[in-house]
């Protein structure tokens, strides 16, 4: 929560002032008194209330009852949903994903990195005479799926203190199985193994603004299709992986 104190100009502590109002109330999942955000913020009850009023006009604060407590309004609801679509995986991936699976016929698959695997955010089935598709929410493990291979590569793993650490057991067992395997992924940038038999899919990173895994973009196809113009598809993956990490505010530029 940012600090209003008298050291800064009027127009700035008008500023904070609202934006630590609204932390306040998003935070909290239950309405507040002008008191306790008063007391909470450290200043007036009277400065709280007349910010109240003006985002309550905004449509940012709601009162259900006259003279009552504080909310979230549907304004600020609004506003973070208009935010949060676009850093959404699904959303900015789905154009690059369109266009990989028109041009190489493969599936496309986007996801998200979660401590027991990675989720599936999207897919696109391909266009091949075997139509693969893989459901949203499917989970994949990280020791047998290419996505999970580029987790184990790229992923950094902070658990609390005591707590489990399966990304990391992950890593220590397939280190062990598969010696120097991830030291190559790192290098070149991309993971491959066949998922099923008869089916091999191909992943690579995505990055966010501080430059760390948000997630993977990925090929699925069978083994013979694959093969199909090989080096020109994961070229591309790489090129729209490249793109999304960018729209998340990565500065990589390859």
């Amino acid at each position: 929560m940012p600090t209003v104190t008298k050291t800064l100009g009027e127009g700035t502590q008008s500023v904070l002032l609202t934006v630590a109002i609204l932390e306040f109330l998003a935070r909290e999942k239950r309405l507040i008194s002008v008191t306790e955000l008063a007391k909470t913020i450290g200043t007036s009850k009277s400065r709280v209330f007349r910010h109240l009023r003006a985002l309550l006009a905004c449509g940012y604060v709601v009162q259900p009852e006259t003279g009552g407590h504080y909310g979230v309004g549907v304004g600020l609801l609004a506003l973070c949903r208009s935010t949060s679509d676009r850093h959404d995986l699904g959303i900015i991936a789905a154009p690059y994903m369109e266009k990989l699976c028109e041009r190489f016929r493969h599936s496309v698959i986007v996801s998200r990195i979660e401590p027991d695997g990675v989720h599936v955010v999207k897919s696109i089935s391909g266009r091949a005479s075997i139509v693969l598709e893989v459901r949203h929410g499917t989970i994949l493990p990280f020791e047998t799926s290419a996505q999970g291979m580029i987790v184990l590569a790229f992923g950094v793993e902070t658990p609390s203190k005591g707590a489990a650490n399966p990304i990391g057991e992950a890593r220590t067992r397939f280190v062990i199985g598969n010696p120097g395997a991830l030291d190559s992924i790192r290098q070149n940038g991309i993971a491959s193994t066949q998922m099923r038999r008869g089916l091999m899919g191909v992943a690579v990173p995505i990055f966010d603004a501080n430059e760390r895994l948000a997630g993977t973009l990925a090929l699925l196809n069978t083994v013979a299709e694959m093969k199909n113009r090989r080096e020109l598809a994961e070229a591309a993956l790489k090129d729209a992986a490249l793109s999304v990490s960018q729209q998340l505010g990565s500065k990589r530029s390859g």
